[in-house]
């Protein structure tokens, strides 16, 4: 019940995060968020009918695709993370823009494909790197040599990321689940490091 609760609860802020007017983030379909959502929702119904009847083990079954990347607790962690990049981004040029969403491709595909765990993993791989370069870009109108070989550093560490989770991926029967999420203090932590240095 307690479980339940806490993906009810993420659920909500991730629905009202959804609902704010100004809510975009490039490069992210959010039909498919939306339908996740729809997902989530019914998985949740489900989930709490047969605990309710005292079927644990089906309801434990139910809360499966929360369970394999879509707990709403990491979709709100990753839209957020790139809606704060989004922002950052707004007063660049379209050219250092478009370097820095080619970085980030890996993250949009696993959002794509519904993977937001393995979007979430990704990008806090990345993050504290992200945000400095991003201090750096400021003002400039296009991607010098050194910025460029460091996005594409940021690219290939975003890939070996990417391959090691699929290589991680539970094959093996039922673990206990945690949910991938940054804390509210790391990511103040990692913002206030981006913004003051090490």
């Amino acid at each position: 019940p307690q479980e339940l609760k806490s993906i009810e609860k993420d659920l909500k802020r991730l629905e009202k995060l959804m609902a704010s007017k100004k809510f975009s983030i490039e490069k992210v379909d959010f039909s498919i968020v939306r339908t996740t959502i729809d997902e989530i929702k019914g998985a949740l119904a489900q989930a709490r009918s047969e605990f309710d009847q005292g079927n644990f083990e089906d309801a434990r079954d139910a809360l499966q695709i929360i369970h394999e990347g879509s707990h709403p607790g990491e979709i709100f962690g990753i839209l957020q993370q790139l809606r704060e990049m989004g922002q950052r981004l707004k007063g660049v040029k379209a050219g250092v823009k478009e370097a820095f969403h080619e970085v980030l491709t890996p993250v949009y595909e696993a959002i794509q494909n519904g993977d937001f765990r393995e979007a979430n993993m990704m990008l806090q791989d990345i993050r504290n790197d992200l945000w400095r370069l991003f201090d750096k870009v400021k003002g400039k109108s296009g991607v010098n040599e050194d910025m460029q070989q460091k996005l594409q550093n940021l690219e290939e560490r975003l890939q070996q990321k990417q391959q090691q989770i699929q290589e991680e991926k539970p094959g093996s029967g039922p673990q206990s689940y945690q949910p991938y999420q940054a804390s509210i203090l790391d990511a103040a932590f990692n913002w206030l490091t981006g913004i003051f240095g090490r």
